[in-house]
């Protein structure tokens, strides 16, 4: 009995020595935005919608690579997410009797989508993954689950004739009630392609920088027939490993 323990320890040791998979965490800041476009597929300003000019998104979570030999290892993530989305109507002319030429006012909404996102990749490398800088290209997927949406609305008052600067009326953050979640669809999928570095800090720990594109392959819109929203993003990936 007194040398089951010392045989486990030292299999546990070796085991972890010829390992050549890795865990760790990345955090992905991104840049977030939207096709907004009628049933043929072309971009359109409906209802005097300006097309969404981008916002701020990202996710974070665990991650894990899987050695597949031959310069190639398999890697997937378990994130949250979250897409902005930020729809600009286009200025309105206000009926104010005692103002002429009246005053303007804009429309903005921002959606922010929270979702749970589960990518699947494939990372090949351009030279050797044990070399201290390792370059790589990727390449799949990401199923993605719909937590909840989040929207802000708020409108823009020009009233340029009488004190020259805008003024912000802002209605504040609401989360959308699950009636309204119907109308979105609640899974939904992404294509994703990257480029990107490791630099091996030392045998067990390395680190990870990498450029990443990501463009949803279904509308946001389940129900709404001429409002498909196609959301793309673009940003960093921004990860730390460890050798198991």
């Amino acid at each position: 009995m007194r040398f089951i323990i010392p045989l486990l320890l030292f299999s546990v040791s070796t085991l972890a020595q010829k390992s050549k998979h890795y865990i760790g965490v990345n955090l992905n800041p991104s840049f977030t935005n939207a096709w907004i476009t009628d049933e043929w597929g072309r971009e359109v300003f409906l209802n005097d919608l300006e097309v969404g000019r981008g916002f701020i998104g990202g996710s974070v979570g665990i991650s894990g690579l899987i050695d597949l030999g031959s310069r190639l290892d398999f890697q997937m993530d378990i994130l949250y997410g979250v897409y902005t989305i930020r729809e600009k109507f286009k200025p309105r002319n206000a009926t104010f009797p005692d103002l002429a030429p009246g005053p303007t006012f804009q429309n903005i909404r921002i959606d922010e989508y929270h979702m749970l996102s589960i990518p699947l990749l494939l990372n090949y490398y351009l030279n050797d993954p044990r070399a201290k800088w390792s370059w790589y290209v990727s390449g799949g997927v990401r199923g993605h689950g719909l937590i909840t949406i989040f929207r802000h609305f708020y409108t823009d008052l020009h009233l340029t004739n009488v004190m020259g600067s805008p003024i912000d009326i802002q209605t504040g953050r609401s989360k959308i009630e699950d009636v309204y979640l119907e109308n979105y669809r609640r899974l939904n999928l992404s294509a994703q392609v990257g480029i990107g570095v490791d630099y091996r800090k030392s045998q067990h720990l390395k680190f990870r920088l990498a450029t990443n594109f990501e463009h949803f392959l279904l509308k946001t819109y389940k129900n709404d027939f001429f409002r498909q929203g196609f959301i793309y993003a673009m940003g960093l990936n921004l990860g730390i490993y460890w050798r198991l």
